[in-house]
C-alpha cells in the first residue's frame, strides 16, 4: 500500500515537473510575442477544447467510482447472504444445523486468507469455489420432514441463490478494467491540454508557471483516480474483507447461544408444567 501511494505521489509530481519544463522550453525560443499576438484564436479554442475534455474525463471519473461503489455493495449482500444462510440452519435438526453452518464458516475463512490476496492479481480461488459448491449441495441434500423445516429450507435456498448472485458480481468486477484505447484518448487529451497551456503566453513567466503547474495537479490527479477506482480489489482504495470478518465474529457469538427447540410441543408442554 505505501509502495503505491508513493507511486502515485511520484506519477503527478512527474506529471507538474514535465509540465512546467516544456513550459519553460517553450519560451526560451522566444515565441512568446508572436504567440500573445494569438490569444484571441487561442483563449476560445482552449475553452472549447478544455469544456469537452472536463466533460469526457468527469464521466469516466464518475463511473469508475459508481462501478467501485457497486462493487463495495456486492461484497456487503455476499455476506450479508452467507450469514443469512448461517442463521436459517439455527432451525434446522442436527446434524445438518452443524454442518452447514460449519461450512459458512469456512466460506468466510477461504474469502478472507485465500481468495482476498488473489484478487489484487484478478484471480480468484478453486478452493472458495469447492467450499461455495459444496454449501450448495449441503443445503440442497436436506430433506424437511414437516412444514416448518419446509419453510426454513426455501429461505435457505432463496439466500443461496443471492449468495451466488453476489459472488458473480464480484469476479465480474475482478476483470472489467479501463480499455487500452480509452487510456490512449485520456493521455492524448491530457496532452493536448498542456499543449494549449504553452499558447497562452503572459508577461509574468512565474504565473505561468504556476497555472501550468496547476492545471497538471488536476489532470493527474483526474488520471490517479480513474486509474484507482477502475481497480476495486488491487487499487490504492482496494476494497477489504471486512463484511466477512464481521461474518466470524457473529457466526463465534452464535455458537455461544442456547440451541433451537425443535419440538416445540414439547416445549409449550414443559413451560405448562412448570406453572
Amino acid at each position: 500500500m505505501i509502495l503505491k501511494i508513493l507511486l502515485a505521489i511520484t506519477f503527478v509530481a512527474a506529471v507538474v515537473a514535465i509540465s512546467i519544463g516544456g513550459l519553460l522550453i517553450v519560451r526560451r525560443f522566444k515565441y512568446y510575442r508572436f504567440l500573445r499576438q494569438n490569444h484571441d484564436i487561442t483563449d476560445p479554442m482552449m475553452a472549447i477544447t478544455g469544456t469537452l475534455f472536463s466533460v469526457l474525463i468527469g464521466f469516466l471519473v464518475v463511473g469508475a467510482m459508481n462501478r467501485f461503489h457497486e462493487a463495495r455493495e456486492g461484497v456487503n449482500r455476499e455476506a450479508n447472504d452467507v450469514a443469512s444462510v448461517f442463521r436459517l440452519a439455527r432451525g434446522l435438526p442436527t446434524p445438518e444445523r452443524y454442518i452447514i453452518r460449519d461450512t459458512c464458516r469456512d466460506y468466510c475463512q477461504t474469502v478472507i486468507a485465500e481468495e482476498w490476496p488473489l484478487m489484487e492479481q484478478s484471480k480468484t480461488s478453486g478452493h472458495a469455489w469447492a467450499v461455495y459448491q459444496q454449501l450448495w449441495d449441503e443445503c440442497l441434500s436436506f430433506i424437511p420432514a414437516d412444514n416448518r423445516e419446509s419453510n426454513i429450507h426455501d429461505s435457505i435456498v432463496a439466500s443461496m441463490k443471492d449468495l451466488g448472485e453476489s459472488r458473480r458480481t464480484r469476479v465480474a468486477a475482478l476483470n472489467y478494467w479501463c480499455p487500452a484505447i480509452l487510456w490512449i484518448v485520456v493521455i492524448m487529451g491530457c496532452i493536448s491540454i498542456m499543449l494549449f497551456t504553452y499558447l497562452l503566453c503572459g508577461h509574468g513567466l512565474f504565473i505561468q508557471c504556476l497555472n501550468t503547474g496547476l492545471i497538471a495537479l488536476g489532470l493527474s490527479l483526474n488520471l490517479v483516480l480513474l486509474h484507482v477506482f477502475s481497480r476495486p480489489f488491487s487499487g490504492l482504495a482496494r476494497l477489504a474483507p471486512r463484511d466477512f470478518e464481521v461474518n466470524l465474529v457473529l457466526f463465534k457469538q452464535a455458537d455461544q447461544s442456547p440451541p433451537v427447540w425443535r419440538d416445540f410441543e414439547q416445549y409449550y408442554a414443559d413451560r405448562k408444567n412448570k406453572k
